[in-house]
């Protein structure tokens, strides 16, 4: 690329957009998760929260809710089939990058007889990169990726592996109940991986 996209590292991003939010007055409360939408008032709908580390539950009554909790989110879920995505997942392995290999070239291979979607490899640092793969089934990444780097000749150092949504045309990303208003985001979505190719930064 003639302007080398940015690698950012995720946590230090979302560390300092939560900084940007308190000093803008945004109340943020760690260690909470969402587990459910109550029944519907006239008010709108009671959202029920969990502490995971105390297990205490709480009830509010938001007039907005945004769910931004990624692939397979429980927001998403709690709003019922009309909004359910497809999900793929994703399996990387860092591997020492082959000797003489450009640090910054990344490449695509399409198998179609392993996966539909396509195996890459991103360098990370001039001496490491990596390798990764997507498909349909969680179960089959880890042999699909084991296979290719193995046929390539390289050996996996680590692993990590996520979830992604996949768009579907007709799902749209908001809903109301009684006067809350609910909006997915993101991955939550299908808004992320599948339209930036997982780029933080695209």
């Amino acid at each position: 690329l003639k302007t080398p996209d940015l690698i950012i590292e995720r946590r230090d991003l979302i560390e300092w957009l939560a900084a940007k939010a308190r000093i803008s007055g945004v109340d943020i409360r760690e260690g909470w998760v969402f587990s459910d939408i109550g029944q519907e008032e006239e008010k709108g709908v009671t959202i029920k929260l969990l502490h995971t580390a105390t297990g205490r539950q709480e009830a509010i009554q938001p007039a907005v809710l945004i769910g931004a909790d990624g692939a397979q989110s429980a927001v998403r879920e709690a709003l019922g089939p009309g909004y359910q995505l497809p999900t793929v997942s994703l399996l990387q392995a860092k591997i020492l990058l082959p000797r003489g290999y450009p640090s910054n070239l990344v490449r695509i291979w399409f198998k179609r007889e392993t996966t539909p979607y396509f195996f890459w490899l991103i360098p990370d640092s001039p001496q490491t990169g990596v390798v990764g793969v997507i498909v349909d089934d969680g179960k089959g990444a880890q042999q699909a990726l084991d296979g290719f780097i193995h046929q390539m000749g390289w050996a996996p150092l680590a692993y990590e592996g996520c979830y992604a949504s996949l768009y579907v045309p007709g799902v749209r990303p908001e809903a109301r109940r009684g006067r809350t208003r609910i909006f997915l985001v993101g991955d939550a979505a299908g808004q992320v991986n599948a339209t930036t190719v997982g780029g933080t930064v695209a």
